[in-house]
């Protein structure tokens, strides 16, 4: 009796110790490690996260400037216009009751064209849209109502379809001795972000 409860003592100390060294060797254990390549966490969002660095944008300047003849095309919203200072009549004759100038001035006619290359009808006002300027960066605006035996007035305003243009002449006055440099048209009566250019 006594040597089964010797033996049945040694057994159960075997079986402690055992137990003791399963526990210890868990603990024991690494952490796991993130494998190579793995991607990152995302990055913190919320109130306390930093703000994403803004996108680098250049807005788009107005046309470079052409010869006179060459068609500038401007974007007007969703749609554009095709405008064109087709030629310059320096000086010009002046046609009917309007012509009369004083001795020191002068007249200068342009001829425009203006089309709608694109799906909607597009109008213009080229006597309150355009204007000349001389050499010393003087502008001389548009005057409508006067009439040149060069041909026909724009019809200002004029409803332009799809596909289609309008011709007409507008003109200006200016001093007898300015030298007239360039002529300039702003659309959307001169609230339009580009202006068109045309270089003499």
């Amino acid at each position: 009796m006594r040597h089964r409860t010797t033996a049945a003592l040694a057994v159960g100390g075997v079986l402690l110790a055992l137990s003791g060294c399963s526990d210890s060797g868990d603990s024991d254990q690494p952490t796991a490690q993130q494998p190579p390549g793995a991607v990152a966490p995302p990055a913190a969002t919320g109130p306390g996260a930093p703000a994403p660095a803004a996108a680098s944008t250049t807005p788009a300047g107005p046309p470079a400037p052409v010869a006179i003849g060459q068609p500038v095309t401007i974007t007007r919203g969703e749609d554009s216009i095709e405008l064109t200072a087709v030629k310059i009549v320096d000086p010009a004759t002046g046609d009917g009751t309007n012509s009369a100038l004083a001795p020191t001035q002068r007249l200068v006619a342009v001829q425009w064209r203006i089309g709608a290359p694109g799906t909607k009808t597009m109008s213009e006002y080229p006597g309150a849209e355009s204007g000349v300027y001389d050499d010393q960066g003087q502008r001389y605006p548009a005057e409508y109502f006067r009439k040149v035996t060069a041909g026909p007035r724009y019809p200002d305003g004029a409803a332009v379809a799809p596909g289609d243009h309008v011709v007409g002449y507008i003109a200006y006055v200016v001093p007898k001795d300015a030298k007239i440099t360039k002529v300039q048209f702003a659309p959307g009566l001169g609230l339009a972000a580009n202006t068109a250019t045309w270089t003499l």
